[in-house]
């Protein structure tokens, strides 16, 4: 068989409680797919065939879950209309929202098992809310993505970014953020801890009496694609993974066009309110009569001209029909009741069962958007350049709104504490726009959105990147054998390598990932002095080496009283100053030696030893006594090393390469001043050491830390060492 650079697959969609807001921009990039030969089918619970009515590309569906019934779904959204998550209470009614989605796991779960048993896709491409097809994909080691309608909740965290990712209710970032709303936002999940323990206890029981032991993941980085519908300035821009990319706003190249109402109602109009709450979102009555109250007062102030109002029937059962409310009309003040108005009796109101709502955005009269900050909407309408108000009800429809007023392009009103005169007066600010901030920004994110749009074809190329890669990492090639390995990897037998966008520190232990086995220096004090004041002296050089990020220093000090060296009383008075031996105590250089090799053996390993003055003689007679202690040695201004046969003898005597030879192996540092007294001693150690860099600093017996250029030649120094003894391993 020849190989085949480009070769088709089947992908299968999953989406099953969401509707069409999951499942199109899963589709638009399916059809991208679809145009380049693979094959889509798609996998959804029973009577939501009509979500894949406008891709003709969907070439079969798949049933795996009952139906969610009218009255369910009507008293799931009035629940999450009343979405509160300071009481107690509201954070109870939310995790059963969230139950009452999960509750369709078992079947779902089930359904995809035959599904892919008997149509072996060779991808799934999920919404982000079916647990069940990360599940199936783990188990059968079928290559996964995913797609968010934001950044994901509880991946990829960062400091700076208050509380858990996804759950920030008041600020977005840590930049312009009180302390009082970092704290808020920071304890998010302490507030919820009763809620997320019976979450955790429920969802386990459920996972066991179906057979699944595991629970689901919560790893900060995921080990499958994962692609979010939206993008860079709308989401605040931060590091991610390879395996997220944010590829939105995904929206459709053509929409529906204005009807036969919408049309003639717009063209006559210049100044309109356009006003959705989308398809789930079941506004209380109270609610609703204070917006139209609201918008009647922006209508008489001159603010608008007209009002257009998409409002599905559960909504408008909510209302009083008989409710008046003072409107003006070019004919004066009167009466409209509820039943008038929703009946368009008043010609400067138009209320839809369903509004095109693209093309409503996109037309010059329309001014502002009132809407709920839903995922799509929000998208669309900073496509279209459309300035909103944001009425948030529950879900990432709140965070969303942050981003919309963050990014300049909304002004946000409360759903729980607002008045008709508020919305009267955003209307007019958003409209009026005095100062022309809005439009401004308006314009600015609407360039942004439409080279983002681009994104879905990038979406299909990495799902694409990521099912390729997946085809030939394994032993087993599906493409030339058929031949299975039971219970290994779904039959694709051994792993040969790792995901190409996994990076590498999610494959590893924390100590390894974050370097605390690595570049574990060993700095001992100098003469006379300890550990803190040669932490202080090298402050310039380890700096200048990447301390903390790339090396870490562990300092040590002597435990031999001793007076101090020159100059340093002065700088560090009051102070007990220690040596590590006695210099003319055979007994007690003898003693140094073991100690330290007890340490290093009980603290290390260590990788280095960085040593100055006495300390640097130290470390060198360890190395004479044990080369594999250290990989390389920083020796500064070093003292000579003495040998340890004479010291065992009674005998004081330097080592010296003319008599000795080379004595010491590891790749070693030696940082030398031209005016130091005992220059004549840091040589001689050069001179026993076989791999070796020599730097003259010119100064004394000191780590000089200006100028900067010397310091960064010691670094320099330091560094090829460092590297050469990388190599030698």
């Amino acid at each position: 068989m020849a190989f085949e650079v480009h070769p088709n697959r089947k992908i299968l969609v999953v989406v099953t409680v969401g509707g069409s807001t999951n499942t199109a921009p899963i589709l638009e990039i399916c059809r991208v797919l679809a145009d380049r030969g693979h094959v889509i089918e798609f996998a959804t619970l029973h009577e939501r065939a009509g979500l894949v009515a406008p891709y003709p590309f969907v070439s079969r569906v798949h049933f795996v879950g009952r139906a969610v019934t009218t009255e369910e779904d009507e008293s799931l959204y009035l629940r999450f209309s009343r979405w509160d998550n300071k009481t107690q209470r509201g954070r109870n009614e939310m995790i059963e929202c969230k139950k009452f989605y999960d509750s369709w796991w078992p079947e779902v779960y089930r359904g995809l098992q035959d599904v892919v048993t008997l149509s072996r896709p060779d991808f799934i491409f999920s919404d982000y809310q079916v647990e069940a097809a990360r599940d199936i994909a783990q188990e059968h080691c079928i290559p996964l993505a995913t797609m968010w309608p934001q950044m994901p909740w509880l991946m990829v965290p960062h400091k700076w970014i208050p509380g858990e990712p996804g759950t920030q209710v008041r600020c977005l970032t840590s930049e312009h953020a009180s302390l009082w709303d970092r704290l808020y936002d920071q304890t998010y999940l302490v507030r919820y801890l009763p809620q997320l323990l019976h979450l955790y206890r429920w969802t386990r029981q459920m996972r066991r009496e179906n057979g699944v032991q595991r629970m689901p993941s919560l790893k900060p980085k995921p080990d499958y694609l994962l692609l979010v519908n939206s993008f860079w300035g709308l989401e605040p821009a931060k590091d991610v993974p390879p395996l997220i990319q944010p590829v939105g706003p995904i929206l459709s190249n053509s929409y529906p066009p204005l009807d036969e109402q919408c049309s003639p109602f717009l063209d006559r109009k210049g100044k309109v309110v356009y006003v959705a709450f989308g398809t789930h979102v079941i506004a209380s009555p109270d609610k609703l009569e204070r917006l139209i109250r609201g918008l009647a007062m922006a209508l008489e102030e001159g603010s608008i001209d007209g009002v257009v109002w998409a409002m599905r029937m559960t909504a408008r059962k909510q209302l009083d029909p008989t409710q008046a409310y003072p409107v003006s009309s070019a004919k004066g003040s009167l009466c409209y009741t509820t039943e008038d108005l929703l009946s368009n009796r008043h010609p400067e109101w138009l209320f839809l069962d369903y509004a095109p709502q693209r093309a409503i955005l996109d037309h010059s009269s329309t001014k502002v958007f009132l809407t709920h900050a839903g995922p799509s909407s929000a998208n669309e309408a900073v496509y279209h350049g459309t300035p909103m108000i944001s009425m948030p009800f529950y879900g990432d429809q709140i965070q969303h709104n942050l981003r919309l007023v963050a990014a300049g392009v909304a002004k946000s009103l409360d759903k729980d504490h607002f008045t008709a005169r508020q919305v009267a007066v955003l209307v007019r600010d958003v409209v009026g726009d005095p100062d022309g901030e809005i439009s401004r920004n308006a314009k600015r994110m609407q360039r942004i959105a439409h080279v983002a749009s681009r994104r879905k074809h990038v979406a299909a190329d990495l799902i694409e990147e990521h099912l390729y890669d997946w085809d030939l990492r394994f032993e087993i090639n599906p493409e030339v054998s058929h031949e299975a390995v039971p219970d290994e990897n779904g039959g694709r037998g051994q792993q040969l390598g790792p995901m190409h966008l996994q990076t590498a520190d999610v494959r590893m232990s924390w100590i390894r990932a974050s370097n605390m086995d690595e570049y574990l220096l060993f700095g001992l004090a100098c003469l006379a002095t300890w550990g803190l004041i040669f932490a202080m002296q090298s402050v310039a050089l380890r700096t200048e080496l990447g301390s903390p990020h790339v090396h870490i220093f562990e300092f040590v000090e002597g435990a031999v009283d001793y007076p101090p060296a020159k100059g340093i009383a002065a700088l560090f008075p009051n102070t007990n100053y220690y040596a590590f031996f006695d210099p003319t105590d055979t007994v007690s250089i003898l003693s140094a030696i073991d100690d330290l090799e007890s340490y290093v053996s009980s603290e290390g390993p260590f990788d280095g030893v960085m040593g100055f003055s006495q300390g640097a003689a130290l470390a060198a007679m360890l190395l004479r006594r044990d080369p594999m202690a250290f990989s390389f040695a920083i020796f500064i201004c070093a003292g000579a090393p003495l040998c340890e046969r004479a010291l065992k003898a009674g005998v004081l005597r330097e080592l010296d390469p003319l008599a000795d030879g080379m004595l010491i192996d590891v790749p070693s540092a030696h940082i030398v001043g031209t005016l130091d007294q005992a220059l004549g001693a840091s040589l001689k150690l050069a001179g026993i050491c076989r791999v070796k860099r020599v730097f003259d600093h010119g100064a004394g017996h000191e780590i000089p830390m200006n100028p900067k250029g010397v310091t960064s030649q010691m670094a320099e120094c330091v560094e090829q060492i460092i590297t050469k003894a990388t190599l030698v391993q």
